[in-house]
């Protein structure tokens, strides 16, 4: 300490460099030098970093202070009624100067210092004495270190998290400048002084820096257990960190020695009912909502922000509604006590019963404006509905697992987790049900095996369900299974048959009265397959009926999927300005809808609409978007349809090598899986095909062909990916003058990448309102895609 306090305790100097936190550090810098700031908290759970942080703010602002900077660590007292006097003592003066907050603040008028008090969390009947003191001592800010707030006036907060994750692909160049990844590094070579992030270390080390959350205080338990395992052993130990992660420095604070201590520590500061929240809460996987954390966990909502408050509970940013998580090394502890309570059991089966009854409601509100919403939110909810389909199955309760998964089955096709439906309505088959239950799951592994083009096995799932629903009596059963069975048998080629099928689906369905939804589907598939069939002019006058339909039901995802249609008949009908506008309307409601499948069919078609209206550039990135979702998605006939037209635009460009190796590619996966090309696309694919081969020579091209029969997926979707064509003349965009200011407003957030939500939310208006203005912008800028609006918008410098 500089200054007169004879004696005061000086800042700890560390023996290492602060990692990271260089946005925070700068925060408390400019906090602390703020005249009208005089108390500062620095909040987070055990072993983030508080002490380090607070000793780099501390050793940097000590010239700052006429009298320097006094350090406090209260860790080791838990008497609250002696803070003042150990405060006092650390002040370099006699105890009994620190009787109380009054008095200490009393002998400290005039002087102009920074005290820090670290560890103060446990002491919170002392934080009231605070504000007398820093009354008396107006020359004197005070820097707390806690777990949660004081909760006092005039206190500002700089709260700390988990240092950012990599993502799961991150390559080595991003570890670099990963903060996480380079504290484990740095701490590792402490112990292994060869350890080095290159490109055989870095894949293990983005796993353990994802699997530990980010937490500083387990990156460096981890990093010294390179003693004794390699990266490689350590990363799988680390599948129960609680149990590697002990024998921390011995100049750390106790509690801070191992994992399990810190946390214990944590959770020892928590009345008897939290703990038990706290506990319960530790079934739920991955993000979970209040209403989840109230079910399973008994939790109220002050709970959830006491524990918030206490860093035992982490809110998602920027989500809302709110969304909780809980990181996984305090998941792992929080199991471990429940399961010592002998409650872990019966708060697994809670769980399964909340979950099971959000998957019912699914059906319900797949009929309604907010489907999509609905979807995402499932999404979220992934891991704790594989948990409930595990819990129910491992306790020998089939029906319920087949009620989740009928609740789940439109979650798995739409957003590409077609196999994981499959596998359980599969094993579920094996099991003896009451009815309706096979029939239903016999539907489902066929629309799970026909998304992923297995035809075989989807038409024998569907036939079967077709046999149930008809002896049961079932109408609307049976119209379902009538047109699930047209869509593979016109996959499988016999168009006539499969158009039969949906008109006898349709009858019914009209008699019946079924929702506009239902009438849009049944109607999309029907014009879908006339178009195949090479009848446009009826595809066109079906798919006019599907759109009414689709509009009427208010599901963006089904519209888009219409007017994908459509553009793609009227390629066919050879009409351009109609071309032109179903493009602009399909890409805006494309980016309305969060059903991946819905969007992946739709992209497809915006890729065959731009190919006819001549602009292959733009085709291109449409049709390798689409091949990069099917492939994500498992959905191997829509991979097979990008790749085809992918090889429709460098068959264009001249490039025959390509052309005939994605179309040999195509070629074989059709042949394997039973995927027919229908007589006008076989037309086509041939003609490239022989054109590709008269321009390499047959030497050259059987080559070609035979390499095309064993890919790698991952090689062959880069090369299509990376390939890019000869920049081609494009048509001027308009004029920004063409804009209104409320126009110019929508374009501006849509170039910094917000989603139409996002951008309805800034901009105080309906979702739907955007959608209006993005189209009349699209059109404006004569542009037909996000993404070329947004260079639009850069060029211009509107973002």
């Amino acid at each position: 300490m500089t200054g007169t306090a004879l004696g005061a305790a000086r800042v700890p100097v560390p023996l290492t460099p602060l990692q990271g936190r260089q946005h925070e550090l700068q925060a408390l810098r400019d906090l602390l030098s703020r005249a009208d700031t005089r108390l500062v908290s620095v909040i987070g759970p055990g072993g983030i970093g508080k002490t380090r942080l607070a000793q780099a703010v501390a050793l940097a602002l000590g010239d700052d202070f006429q009298d320097g900077v006094v350090w406090v660590t209260l860790a080791s007292l838990n008497d609250p009624a002696l803070v003042w006097a150990t405060v006092a003592l650390g002040l370099g003066l006699e105890a009994s100067q620190g009787q109380d907050a009054g008095t200490l603040g009393t002998a400290l008028r005039g002087m102009g210092l920074l005290l820090v008090l670290d560890n103060f969390e446990h002491l919170d009947s002392a934080s009231s004495g605070l504000p007398e003191l820093l009354g008396a001592a107006p020359g004197v800010r005070v820097l707390v270190t806690s777990r949660h707030p004081l909760r006092l006036r005039g206190e500002h907060e700089v709260r700390l998290d988990v240092f950012a994750v990599p993502a799961a692909d991150a390559a080595p160049e991003a570890l670099a400048h990963n903060d996480a990844a380079q504290l484990f590094v740095t701490r590792a070579q402490d112990v292994r002084p060869d350890f080095r992030l290159e490109a055989t270390t870095a894949p293990v080390i983005r796993d353990i820096v994802r699997l530990l959350d980010g937490w500083p205080l387990a990156l460096e338990l981890a990093a010294a257990r390179l003693r004794l395992f390699s990266p490689q052993e350590l990363l799988g130990r680390l599948e129960r960190p609680l149990e590697v992660l002990r024998g921390g420095p011995r100049d750390a604070l106790p509690h801070q020695r191992t994992l399990h201590d810190t946390l214990r520590w944590s959770e020892s500061l928590l009345g008897p009912e939290l703990r038990g929240v706290f506990a319960r809460l530790a079934v739920l996987e991955g993000r979970f909502t209040v209403e989840a954390a109230q079910a399973v966990g008994g939790a109220t909502l002050d709970d959830l922000g006491e524990l918030v408050d206490e860093s035992l509970l982490r809110r998602v940013p920027d989500v809302h509604p709110a969304e909780f998580v809980l990181l996984i090394p305090l998941r792992e502890y929080a199991l471990d006590v429940l399961r010592g309570q002998g409650l872990e059991l019966q708060a697994r089966q809670d769980h399964a019963e909340h979950f099971l009854i959000r998957a019912e409601q699914t059906p319900a509100r797949m009929q309604d404006e907010e489907s999509e919403s609905w979807l995402l939110g499932l999404e979220r909810d992934v891991p704790n509905f594989r948990a409930a389909l595990q819990h129910f199955w491992e306790r020998d309760r089939p029906e319920q697992v087949a009620q989740l998964a009928w609740g789940l089955w439109r979650l798995w096709e739409s957003r590409g987790r077609v196999e994981e439906g499959a596998q359980w309505a599969e094993r579920l088959l094996d099991r003896a049900l009451p009815a309706p239950w096979p029939m239903r799951l016999a539907g489902l592994a066929g629309t799970m095996r026909w998304r992923q083009g297995h035809l075989s096995a989807a038409r024998t799932h569907y036939g079967r369900a077709l046999e149930l629903a008809c002896e049961s009596g079932d109408q609307r059963a049976l119209t379902v299974s009538l047109n699930n069975l047209a869509n593979v048998v016109g996959d499988l080629g016999d168009l006539g048959e499969s158009q039969r099928l949906y008109r006898q689906a349709l009858d019914l369905k009209r008699q019946l009265g079924v929702a506009p939804s239902s009438l849009a589907i049944t109607l999309t598939n029907l014009g879908i397959t006339q178009q195949l069939a090479e009848d446009a002019r009826s595809a066109w006058e079906t798919l006019q009926q599907a759109l009414e339909q689709a509009q009427l039901s208010g599901n963006a995802s089904q519209e888009a999927r219409v007017m994908g249609a459509l553009g793609a008949c009227a390629v066919d009908l050879g009409e351009r300005e109609a071309i032109r506008d179903l493009r602009v309307r399909a890409l805006t409601l494309a980016g309305q809808t969060g059903n991946r499948l819905a969007a992946l069919g739709v992209i497809h078609d915006l890729g065959l609409m731009s190919l006819a209206l001549g602009e292959p550039r733009q085709a291109l990135e449409y049709f390798q978007q689409s091949l990069r979702t099917a492939v994500d998605g498992g959905y191997l006939e829509d991979a097979v349809k990008s790749l085809e037209g992918c090889a429709a635009v460098v068959s264009a460009a001249g490039d025959a090598l390509h052309t005939l190796r994605w179309l040999s590619v195509a070629g074989r996966l059709r042949a394997e899986q039973g995927l027919t090309l229908h007589r006008r696309g076989a037309q086509e694919q041939g003609a490239r095909v022989a054109a590709a081969r008269a321009a390499l020579g047959p030497q050259a091209a059987d080559l070609v062909e035979l390499q095309a029969r064993y890919p790698g997926i991952g090689d062959l979707l880069a090369e299509v990916l990376n390939w890019s064509a000869a920049p081609t003349p494009v048509s001027a965009p308009g004029s920004l003058t063409g804009l209104t200011s409320r126009e110019t407003d929508v374009l501006r957030q849509l170039a910094s990448g917000l989603s139409d939500k996002r951008i309805a939310s800034e901009l105080g208006m309906s979702p739907r309102t955007v959608n209006s203005h993005l189209t009349r912008i699209f059109s404006k800028l004569n542009v037909g895609s996000r993404t070329a609006a947004a260079r639009y918008a850069l060029d211009h410098g509107l973002a």
